[in-house]
């Protein structure tokens, strides 16, 4: 599991001089006119009123917005696609995607927020920034907030009406893939599978998630986690590289994982920034190529368990910041370790492969460090040897043990990459000292010599 790093979103830039100059505009139009309707109307017949910039007005523009997501909550799609630009195939079509796929899912919230009107036309198209918000049954938060994606609407005036022209995604903008890819979407209780065109074989997952994930839920005590999951599939590098990285980035980058929590921005209804919690949806991508060569069907309720035991614990995992997260070591031993946790047969072959890599000498005496846990001569064994972590535990201080140790360690981003090493942090040597009485320094020298005995 990895995240994509942090980015900036566009309504977080600095008041450029356009936005000086209307505001200025505002406070002596209102002086003048007393008006309650908005200030700087120039041209007021319905639908294409304008400002004195020849924009769209604000009021105007929330109208179309909030037309289109009534249409999509509706499932109604004439209406949805009616304020496109109909000569733009492609946004059409791009567009009937979108509603395609959401309506496949059970949707609470659908709103699309705009930011400040523009102000310039740019080739004759006047752009606006908009929050697309979408908020499943299967999330968690206050009522208005949803996760969210941010678009660049391009609007052009058409006898008495404006038009969407286009929907652009703005620089290092990571949409969500229902807004991407088509999606074949199989609901299987509380756990949404959704797949693009090369992976059609979702049954047999659907059949086991279920079951899998009321077993991790039993395993995570209690704790919290969301009402719902979802799990996206695909063995298309270039599709799995725009789920995983932001536009513009290389497609073959997510190649090496198996499978990933993607990037996700949570908005109020204002589309204001969320953060009171670190998640308020859970959402993995599962990349079914890396899985391919080894994989039979026997597989199949152990990949579910590994990859819902991300989704049902990423309740309260830290959100990343930029350039790291979560040491990886952290989330896939402890998955690893609730993958193999029901099969003492895959257990043996599991610390097998630990022995090995010892042999090997590729055991330094610590876990697998995260800038070179994906590496492919170890993978295997970095994967095996961090789950070692959660078993030392559990043979010490009982199975129970083994989560609340996870449960403490994954609050503690990995900031090794800005000069904070996870193993020799305050809060490392806290949680060691809470689940297991010992020292940071005592713990990893009593698991070193375990791993050495197996």
């Amino acid at each position: 599991m990895t995240r994509s790093p942090a980015v900036p979103r566009d309504r977080d830039r600095p008041v450029d001089r356009r936005t000086l100059l209307a505001a200025g505009a505002t406070a002596v139009v209102a002086g003048c006119s007393g008006s309650k309707h908005e200030t700087l109307d120039v041209r007021d017949s319905g639908a294409v009123a304008t400002n004195v910039f020849g924009a769209p007005t604000q009021a105007v523009l929330t109208k179309l917005l909030d037309r289109r997501a009534a249409a999509l909550k509706a499932g109604d799609e004439r209406a949805f696609l009616a304020d496109l630009d109909p000569s733009n195939a492609q946004l059409v079509a791009g567009q009937r995607r979108l509603l395609a796929n959401l309506r496949q899912f059970d949707v609470a919230r659908f709103s699309l927020v705009p930011g400040p009107t523009p102000l310039e036309p740019k080739d004759g198209a006047y752009s606006v920034d908009v929050t697309q918000l979408v908020r499943l049954t299967a999330d968690v938060g206050p009522d208005g907030v949803a996760s969210c994606e941010q678009f660049t609407y391009q609007l052009v005036a058409q006898g008495e009406r404006w038009l969407v022209r286009d929907i652009q995604l703005p620089r290092n903008s990571i949409p969500a893939p229902w807004s991407l890819t088509r999606l074949t979407v199989t609901r299987a209780e509380n756990v949404y599978l959704a797949a693009d065109a090369t992976a059609p074989d979702l049954s047999r997952y659907a059949a086991v998630a279920p079951a899998e994930a009321r077993r991790v839920e039993t395993i995570w005590k209690g704790r919290p986690h969301f009402p719902g999951y979802v799990l996206f599939f695909s063995r298309d590098a270039k599709t799995l590289g725009a789920w995983y990285s932001p536009v513009g980035r290389r497609f073959d980058e997510a190649s090496r994982f198996e499978g990933w929590v993607p990037w996700g921005s949570y908005a109020d209804a204002s589309g204001a920034d969320y953060s009171t919690e670190a998640s308020s949806a859970a959402r993995v991508v599962v990349n079914l190529s890396a899985m391919d060569h080894v994989f039979d069907r026997r597989e199949v309720p152990a990949l579910i368990r590994h990859e819902l035991t991300h989704a049902i614990t990423a309740r309260v995992a830290p959100s990343p910041g930029a350039g790291f997260g979560l040491s990886r070591w952290v989330a896939e031993g402890y998955a690893r370790f609730v993958e193999y946790a029901v099969d003492p047969s895959r257990r043996a072959a599991e610390f097998r492969q630990v022995k090995a890599g010892v042999a090997r000498g590729w055991f330094t005496g610590t876990p697998p460090d995260s800038a070179h846990f994906y590496d492919k001569t170890k993978i295997g064994f970095n994967y095996s040897l961090s789950s070692t972590v959660f078993h030392f535990v559990g043979t010490q201080k009982g199975p129970a043990a083994a989560t609340d140790f996870y449960a403490g360690a994954q609050q503690i981003l990995d900031g090794a990459t800005v000069g904070v090493p996870y193993l020799t942090s305050k809060a490392f040597d806290g949680v060691c000292r809470v689940v297991t009485g010992l020292s940071a320094k005592a713990f990893l020298a009593e698991w070193s010599s375990y791993v050495r005995s197996i």
